[in-house]
Formats: structure tokens, sequence, C-alpha cells
């Protein structure tokens, strides 16, 4: 499905996450698909969906009653790397999605 963008969008981190599942669970096309697509899983495609993740995290959480606190980004002071969304759900707790990538 996401190999092929049937009904979703396209994303080789996604087929290659179900597919690796569906192999290690004794299913040979997921385990044969898995690494076929392994070589094209470089760390920008990783790094982009891991961020678009976040993104995708905070804007629902905006649209669902929550409080906006710190829009996706990088935050230097904490690493270079560190992407980090947070945000103040109706019950008034502090959320952060994070993550520290290549």
């Amino acid at each position: 499905m996401y190999a092929k963008g049937e009904g979703v969008a396209p994303s080789n981190v996604l087929a290659h996450a179900w597919a690796s599942i569906a192999g290690q669970n004794g299913e040979e096309k997921g385990r044969v698909l898995a690494e076929k697509l392994e070589p094209e899983l470089t760390p920008n495609s990783l790094r982009f969906f891991e961020r678009q993740r976040i993104r995708t995290f905070y804007d629902a959480a905006l649209t669902t009653g929550a409080a906006g606190y710190e829009a996706p980004g990088i935050r230097e002071q904490f690493h270079p790397q560190y992407f980090a969304a947070s945000f103040y759900d109706p019950g008034g707790n502090n959320v952060e999605a994070v993550f520290i990538g290549p």
C-alpha cells in the first residue's frame, strides 16, 4: 500500500516498517519487500519522515483543543539535531514530541 501509494501517500519508510513486521511474522512477501526497500532508507528520508510525524502530531493536537507552546522546529540549545514541538493539552499538561536524528 505505502510502497505503491495505493490510497495513501507513498512512503518507503512506512512501507519498509510494515513489510519488516510482516517478514518477522513469517510472511515471505513482506521479508522480500523489506529487503528491497532497505537500500532506499537514507538518513535524509528518515529525518524527513520523523520531522513530518512531529508536525502532524502538533497540528492534530491544536485541532483538538491543545494550546501551542513551541511550534515544530530545531532546538539547537539542546542539540544541533533536536527537532521538537510542544503544546499544552486541554488538561494543562505540557506535551513534547522530540526527534534527535542524523
